[in-house]
């Protein structure tokens, strides 16, 4: 919200505000606040652009469960629920962007592998392009999904010798993909900051894990285990899907692409570094998609089996499907009860936003300190931070620089760790309003601690 209330500001991403997230999900946060203006709605807009975006993926999902052949499509709109209940926190993550961009990609996709006979093949090249540039400029571990999709019809077009159908598919993919890369490339261009842009949401997002060391030590979170789930029920799904098809059929593609997504998300998980559940929100779609296939197999086969051979595969299957979803249970409940928690504590929250004026009680102490800062020095005060989150609804325009999640830059590289901190050195700007120390231990000397709050401490440079 930050980032988008700056673009408003005529402050540019990257250069002036600087955070690791991409350019995508500031413009949709600038768009929501300038059709809702920030100090009339406050966070209205942003939410109202989620509850859309949440309300069409459910009506997509209802899509999907009829496409596969699910007979109670409304049941499975409750198990995409189910599967994503525990995953969000607070609401304008990343994810929850980029989860919105796949529903759609994978719903065109299940759509034109169970469609026949399908002319106009461009539009889902340019419909997988479109979200996939959109997931990749939100957060690039996001765009893994559409990705393994595009790579199962390519594969599927070629054993079908669909020449023409697969140069017009990838061409059109192409083409709305580059459209988005031009756009934002031609943005960051000529207002220099591509090179920022390319260093923070790209190098550093693809590298977490790389970055702190040890990509294995993910396993060893609840994280990973329960996205080990999700993964369980998109590949397990996905063989199903290619057990139980034709060889010629094209709903082998989907099965693919299902297999491909999963071992792709454990990957994702590795990078990303840190165990933040959000994370697996993603990864939930085709999770979601391979658990309809499984439900909707053992449900025909209850209906169907008349052989011994039938019989002893179908209970196989329930036997792998129920150690799938006690396992997700398991992992899940906790989230589920702190979720729970979080409701139960809405009341009280909304008392004491109304009492702020529409803002929380974190950014009114920040706004405090911000408050002591003279209007004639607001262009040489520059905002630096470890942590995110306090910075949400906090009146910190106008500034000059603002550094959000600076440990970013230590994970890229010790050079660009010393270009950002330069920028103290050489600006010298007469306030600083930062958390934790997060710049060089030279850096301070030269500036004077004058007040602070739990969260952050405001600086002003020494006479």
């Amino acid at each position: 919200m930050l980032m988008g209330r700056g673009m408003l500001n005529g402050i540019v991403p990257y250069r002036d505000l600087v955070d690791n997230k991409g350019l995508v999900i500031y413009a949709l946060n600038a768009l929501a606040q300038f059709i809702f203006p920030y100090k009339i709605f406050s966070t209205f807009g942003v939410w109202f652009m989620l509850f859309v975006f949440m309300f069409v993926s459910l009506v997509l999902v209802w899509k999907i469960a009829k496409l596969l052949g699910c007979k109670y499509p409304v049941l499975f709109q409750i198990i995409y629920m189910f599967l994503i209940f525990g995953l969000y926190r607070g609401g304008n993550r990343c994810e929850e962007y980029s989860t919105f961009f796949t529903v759609i990609a994978y719903y065109f996709a299940v759509k034109y592998i169970k469609a026949e006979g399908e002319k106009s093949i461009w539009k889902y090249g340019a419909i997988f392009g479109l979200t996939f540039a959109l997931c990749f400029f939100v957060r690039p571990n996001n765009a893994f999904p559409i990705c393994a999709m595009a790579i199962a019809i390519t594969i599927m077009l070629i054993s079908r010798k669909e020449f023409k159908n697969l140069f017009i598919c990838i061409g059109a993919f192409l083409s709305s993909f580059l459209f988005v890369v031009l756009l934002i490339a031609l943005y960051l261009y000529f207002n220099n900051a591509l090179e920022d842009c390319i260093n923070l949401t790209i190098i550093a997002n693809l590298g977490y894990g790389a970055f702190n060391g040890d990509m294995f030590k993910i396993f060893s979170t609840r994280f990973m285990h329960w996205g080990l789930v999700y993964c369980g029920f998109s590949i397990f799904g996905g063989i199903l899907q290619i057990i139980v098809s034709n060889k010629q059929s094209k709903d082998r593609a989907l099965g693919l692409a299902l297999i491909i997504s999963g071992i792709l998300s454990v990957y994702s998980y590795m990078m990303s570094g840190f165990d933040y559940v959000w994370y697996l929100l993603v990864g939930a779609v085709p999770a979601f998609v391979g658990f309809s296939i499984i439900v909707t197999y053992l449900f025909k086969k209850i209906q169907t089996d008349n052989t011994q051979l039938k019989k002893s595969v179908g209970i196989m299957y329930k036997i792998v499907f129920s150690v799938l979803f006690v396992m997700y249970c398991f992992y899940a409940v906790p989230s589920v009860k702190n979720v729970v928690k979080t409701t139960l504590d809405i009341p009280q929250s909304i008392s004491q936003f109304a009492k702020n004026g529409g803002v929380s009680q974190r950014s009114v102490e920040i706004n405090k300190l911000t408050s002591m800062i003279p209007d004639a020095d607001r262009d040489s005060f520059y905002v630096v931070s470890q942590i995110p989150n306090w910075y949400i609804q906090s009146n910190l325009f106008p500034c000059k620089r603002i550094f959000i999640c600076a440990y970013i830059y230590a994970f890229v590289s010790d050079e660009l760790n010393n270009e950002f901190n330069d920028y103290f050195v050489t600006d010298s700007p007469k306030y600083i309003l930062s958390d934790d120390k997060p710049l060089r231990d030279d850096i301070y000397p030269k500036y004077e601690k004058i007040a602070s709050n739990s969260d952050m401490v405001l600086y002003k440079l020494k006479s």
